[in-house]
């Protein structure tokens, strides 16, 4: 589970003021709150229409992983908290090693076929399966049609491990991230201050 905190000069000065006139200050955390889980949500909303980089038939993973188990988790007088629930996010966010959890290697697909099924297991080969080993690499292969008894094509690349770099919009930028805090909270202390003089 991944945390997401912003701290503005925005917000501090909004909050020096609350307290100084002696305001509640849960509920301006419980907007900030808010208002950041909206944007993630809608920055990963955006990054799932961008499709799938190869061009693939995407699986929705901003908006099915990532958008998803984006929630507001946690206010208090001094903070918010919007969790995100994934794992596979924390992935794209700090990069690393993927090395396999069960067998020897990993199943990088190939193709858009071997992408939609997802893990071989899945994998539907009408002529059967294959695996051949070209000088230090490893494949999964079918028969292509009509293409004779010796035609394969590569279907998965059997690797022991991945190194995946981070992904620099996995999040949208910080400073964006804190001017929308910010407003959001000189917005807030403005309309209490109206409210407590009146």
């Amino acid at each position: 589970m991944l945390s997401v905190s912003v701290n503005a000069a925005g917000v501090e000065r909004a909050l020096e003021r609350a307290q100084a006139a002696c305001l509640r200050t849960r509920p301006l955390f419980a907007r900030l709150g808010k208002g950041l889980e909206k944007q993630l949500r809608g920055h990963f909303l955006e990054r799932d229409r961008e499709g799938n980089a190869r061009g693939w038939p995407s699986k929705h993973f901003w908006n099915r992983e990532v958008r998803a188990n984006t929630a507001l988790a946690e206010v208090t007088e001094t903070s918010a908290a919007v969790r995100i629930a994934s794992p596979a996010f924390a992935q794209k966010l700090y990069g690393g090693t993927i090395v396999p959890k069960r067998g020897r290697a990993l199943a990088i697909p190939l193709t858009a076929e071997a992408y939609k099924a997802g893990s071989p297991k899945n994998w539907q080969a009408p002529g059967g399966r294959y695996l051949f080993r070209p000088v230090g690499r490893r494949f999964l292969a079918a028969r292509e049609k009509g293409k004779g008894v010796g035609a394969l094509r590569a279907q998965y690349a059997l690797v022991p491990s991945v190194t995946q770099a981070k992904d620099p919009r996995a999040l949208p930028p910080m400073a964006e991230m804190e001017a929308q805090a910010a407003a959001e909270a000189d917005r807030w202390l403005a309309r209490e201050l109206r409210s407590a003089q009146g």
